[in-house]
């Protein structure tokens, strides 16, 4: 719970427990454990702050900082200041970005590496068995194997770079493949931090390709109408699971436990989902880990009826759901494995260099490791060859916000 301290009250040298904020509750003044300095003082004299928001409480000379909250409690409070940031109280000078495409895109991808050409090479696989599904031509499930297999070796040697290829990838079109393939990945990253055996987690991940799978048997028709669905066409719609489960079973002779994860997608914790309404640990644990995965894919893939949505927002609404929609200990280990702000997202720091986030930390979500993209003097990074900062050990350095690439920034100096 964050809690004022008038700026009267501040005194230089003064250390806090969580970070503490300007009165917006938005940028950090300070980080935790960080000393207040007289420029910060000035500044909120300067900029007329009447006071500065913390969760923390202040740490005296000689004591050590409190062992780290709860990952609930700390991404609870890192979310609720984040909301609804204002430029004008930043004091942070913004930078002339990289081109769109530079900035978006990882470097493997605008190279077309061979990493990149993989990935790339799994949803056109995938796109093809859908297209044969459509059609109902015969197909094996041998040909589905294949993908699965290549998927889990990509993401067991090089799982930074396939969540990065999520976030920043440029495959256009093929939305159902795509979203099989990027929620296999996801999902496997959180199966493989439950440690579930390989057996059942080759089953996730094909679960996960073929998830909607039971779309392809609902008219186009109704998938592209423009405007509200009618009862009867959301009753169709959700029949899609009913589909996937019957393609999956009947059709490739997959398990039921495969087949559950197509089914059961839709179901929700709090009983509210469909097609059968269970709820909880009544929902096995794979369908409650790909209906995670699929919801952030979703969010953060453009669409052509919407914009992506940043990483670091789809994670806040996992976490916004409160148990409604999603197990919370599905949320919590994307968020340890993935990291709040999500591999791949574009980030502002305090000291107002633009940064690509390339490694999770699980103990500390908050403190990713980062690669520049723009220095602190505006110098720019197009080669993938700025500085690697790990923020665990660089206690100077912080986060201020997430950064969409579409927003126009100067450079210092710049009118």
């Amino acid at each position: 719970m964050l809690r004022k301290i008038e700026r009267s009250a501040l005194k230089e040298n003064m250390r806090f427990s969580a970070p503490v904020f300007f009165d917006d509750g938005v940028y950090m003044l300070v980080n935790e454990g960080i000393p207040i300095h007289k420029r910060e003082l000035d500044a909120l004299e300067r900029w007329d702050i009447p006071y500065v928001l913390t969760a923390g409480s202040e740490v005296k000379d000689g004591e050590e900082l409190p062992e780290p909250e709860e990952l609930e409690e700390l991404v609870d409070d890192t979310f609720e200041v984040s909301e609804g940031y204002n430029n004008k109280r930043s004091g942070i000078e913004e930078h002339n970005p990289l081109s769109g495409e530079q900035i978006t895109k990882l470097p493997e991808v605008l190279k077309k590496s061979a990493l990149y050409t993989a990935y790339e090479g799994l949803i056109n696989k995938l796109d093809v068995v859908f297209a044969m599904i459509k059609n109902r031509q015969e197909i094996k499930a041998h040909a589905v194997d294949g993908i699965v297999n290549d998927l889990f070796n990509l993401v067991k040697t090089e799982r930074v770079s396939m969540v990065g290829f999520i976030l920043g990838g440029s495959v256009t079109g093929k939305d159902l493949a795509k979203n099989g393939v990027n929620s296999a990945i996801i999902s496997m990253i959180i199966a493989d931090s439950f440690r579930i055996p390989d057996v059942h987690l080759t089953r996730i991940i094909t679960g996960a390709l073929l998830h909607d799978v039971g779309m392809l048997r609902i008219n186009d028709s109704i998938l592209n109408k423009e405007g509200r669905l009618s009862e009867d066409e959301t009753t169709l719609i959700q029949s899609h699971t009913v589909y996937g489960y019957k393609i999956i079973v009947d059709n490739l002779f997959y398990p039921e436990e495969v087949g559950h994860i197509a089914a059961r997608h839709h179901e929700r914790w709090d009983g509210k989902g469909y097609p059968s309404g269970i709820s909880g640990r009544q929902i096995d644990t794979a369908s409650r880990i790909v209906s995670a995965a699929d919801a952030f894919e979703a969010m953060v893939s453009p669409r052509s009826y919407r914009n992506s949505m940043l990483g670091y927002d789809a994670m806040k609404n996992l976490v916004a759901d409160n148990a409604r929609r999603f197990d919370p200990d599905i949320v919590k280990a994307m968020i340890q494995n993935m990291g709040i702000y999500p591999i791949g997202s574009i980030v502002l720091m305090n000291n107002s260099v633009i940064a690509r986030v390339i490694e999770a930390c699980p103990q500390t979500p908050l403190r990713p490791k980062i690669k520049v993209l723009i220095d602190e003097f505006g110098q720019v990074f197009p080669d993938n060859k700025g500085d690697i900062i790990d923020l665990k050990t660089n206690r100077n350095l912080f986060i201020v916000r997430a950064v969409n690439p579409s927003e126009s920034r100067k450079a210092p100096g710049v009118k």
